[in-house]
């Protein structure tokens, strides 16, 4: 009998007792491997072994072919399987994605739904020791700051990876010794993506001089995690604001960068942030006030005063729904109009808001009538109050014509403030 595939204090560390355990099974080594070791150890450890199968859409029917091999086998062992089918190339076209990008994102969210519905407390993946280095390598090539010398993580999200101390070696060995069958994915074969071409070429290359290459790598991955922890500590933490991030200016560009990646983790971003788009966002801070700037997962940064913002930007609303009092149900935000209360700020006279009022956004030629005389354009009003760029063509107004009586959660125009002939007040509130 061989050496355990994982040390068992470890895999207790990361799989208590009482959990119920989905490990991905995708039918290739690394997967099958994971699965037979947890299985074989769930008695002794206390935890349950399920399945988890994810058929991407993209290999046609060898990927059918895999899952139906993940089926047999979890059939033949008694192991319950979650198998779900998604469509990863409609998701690359709609969303501008890489075929990789968009099965990972739905291959996790599969993961999610797992855990949400009750199916596992803990989904189980197979990445090792070389697939860690690899990970390494494709960063460092690539261009990246501390953060991405850190690795994969041993947990995030309700996943763990087991494997991440085991070497493909060793895998092997243990695949041999209990003479487990698996799939081959035809795609990992071919050398065309970068991170095959690091599997295939580049690491069994440097290992020929170098054969302790791997363990070199995840030395200087738990240095990074060491620095990061500390730097943790002393960078700037950017402001949360409903669904943007602000970062403030800081001289310091190490600190500033940890700022922006802990800006990109708040929104849900966690991979393909590179060092070029760090040096774009510090560049963004010499732009004019308004500056915009793409990043990846549809993450929008935009420069403000002594700031940036960045957020994800939802779909514009072009429409108009009649203004009336009650609730009004909006894509930019529930409108509800009441008798106006103590502590509301905005509000105004009932009698003033002219017929064929609506809710809608800003357009272009819009113009608000200015306390103490006079009118305003929307754009220089909203600019005028600071109202973040970002916001600007969501916020909700109540208007006819071109011409704005509210701008919903900031201010009122003169035409329907309240006076001493004012008979009804209401009130606005948005969320």
């Amino acid at each position: 009998m061989g050496k355990d595939l994982v040390d068992k204090s470890y895999l207790s560390s990361l799989v208590p007792a009482g959990s119920v355990v989905a490990v991905a099974v995708s039918g290739g080594r690394d997967s099958v491997a994971l699965l037979h070791f947890l299985k074989s150890v769930s008695s002794e450890l206390s935890f349950e072994v399920r399945a988890v199968n994810v058929e991407h859409g993209i290999r046609g029917e060898e990927s059918v072919r895999d899952s139906e091999f993940v089926k047999s086998l979890c059939k033949s062992r008694g192991i319950p399987l979650l198998s779900k089918s998604v469509d990863a190339p409609q998701l690359k076209k709609s969303e501008g994605l890489t075929t990789e990008e968009a099965a990972r994102i739905l291959r996790y969210g599969v993961f999610a739904e797992a855990i949400s519905d009750g199916f596992a407390t803990v989904v189980a993946t197979a990445h090792h020791k070389s697939d860690d280095a690899e990970t390494l390598l494709l960063r460092i090539f690539r261009g990246t700051g501390i953060r991405g010398l850190l690795g994969i993580s041993e947990k995030s999200n309700g996943v763990v990876r087991p494997l991440l101390k085991t070497s493909s070696e060793e895998i092997d060995a243990y695949v041999s010794e209990h003479a487990l069958p698996f799939v081959t994915d035809s795609t990992n074969l071919s050398d065309e993506a970068d991170r095959n071409f690091l599997r295939n070429v580049v690491l069994p290359l440097l290992k020929t001089r170098y054969p302790k290459v791997e363990d070199s790598l995840l030395r200087l991955s738990e240095n990074a995690k060491e620095a990061e922890a500390f730097l943790d500590k002393c960078s700037p933490k950017p402001k949360l604001d409903g669904e943007s991030v602000l970062i403030e200016k800081t001289d310091d560009k190490v600190l500033l960068r940890l700022a922006f990646e802990k800006a990109f983790r708040a929104l849900g971003v966690y991979s393909d942030v590179e060092m070029r788009h760090y040096r774009l966002l510090e560049n963004l801070f010499l732009a004019e006030v308004g500056r915009e700037l793409d990043m990846p997962h549809g993450v929008r940064a935009v420069k403000e005063r002594g700031a940036v913002r960045l957020y994800i930007p939802k779909e514009l609303w072009s429409g108009e729904l009649p203004f009336s009092e009650g609730v009004t149900e909006t894509p930019v935000g529930k409108a509800t109009v009441f008798l106006k209360e103590d502590g509301d700020k905005i509000y105004f006279d009932a009698g003033k808001i002219p017929a064929g009022s609506v809710f809608r956004t800003r357009r272009a030629g819009d113009f608000i009538k200015k306390f103490g005389g006079g009118q305003k354009s929307l754009q220089d009003f909203l600019t005028d109050k600071k109202v973040p760029a970002y916001l600007k063509d969501r916020i909700l107004l109540v208007a006819k014509g071109s011409e704005v009586f509210a701008v919903c959660g900031v201010d009122v125009s003169r035409a329907v403030a309240v006076d001493d002939k004012t008979r009804r007040v209401l009130a606005i509130n948005v969320k």
